[in-house]
């Protein structure tokens, strides 16, 4: 697996730091959901926050290279952090990686040693329900895992993990 990654500190995205919270993010509405519910849960927390954007090339075609799918992931990475900051929430570490691959298995390795991952709904027909990604986390997890529904909406929508 190649990866890139910046980090707003020395220790961010470090497995030894204390409670850090990874958040897998793909632009959907789901990971949008999840990242703001992972951002305040990494602010209560005092906790560094990790945003991974996993990608995979698609066929075997030379029009497509795997740079383009990189740049994309990045692109994404990018408007997650952007929409971190327009949220206001106050976080003393972020990083971020992009990694190619899997969204399940990169998702976990990134998250080993984390103390939480953060997984949410992608595409209309998983709209309460974990989808392929989230159901390979759920399944494989050694950590723990917190699924945020996109019927979830902020501090005013119910807890993740109450329903």
């Amino acid at each position: 697996m190649s990866q890139t990654a910046a980090d707003a500190s020395s220790t961010a995205g470090d497995p030894a730091a204390p409670d850090r919270v990874v958040v897998g993010f793909d632009g959907s509405p789901g990971s949008h959901l999840a990242l703001r519910w992972a951002a305040r849960e990494a602010q209560r927390r005092r906790a560094p926050l990790q945003v991974i954007s996993a990608w995979e090339k698609r066929g075997d075609s030379d029009l497509d290279p795997a740079d383009e799918h990189a740049e994309v992931a990045a692109e994404r990475i990018q408007r997650a952090l952007k929409a971190i900051l327009l949220e206001g929430v106050q976080l003393e570490r972020v990083s971020y990686a992009t990694s190619r691959g899997p969204a399940g298995p990169v998702l976990l390795e990134a998250a080993a040693g984390a103390d939480l991952l953060v997984i949410g709904t992608t595409g209309l027909e998983a709209k309460q329900s974990p989808g392929r990604v989230s159901l390979y986390c759920l399944q494989h997890a050694r950590i723990p895992l917190a699924f945020v529904p996109s019927s979830w909406h902020g501090l005013g929508g119910p807890d993740p993990g109450s329903g």
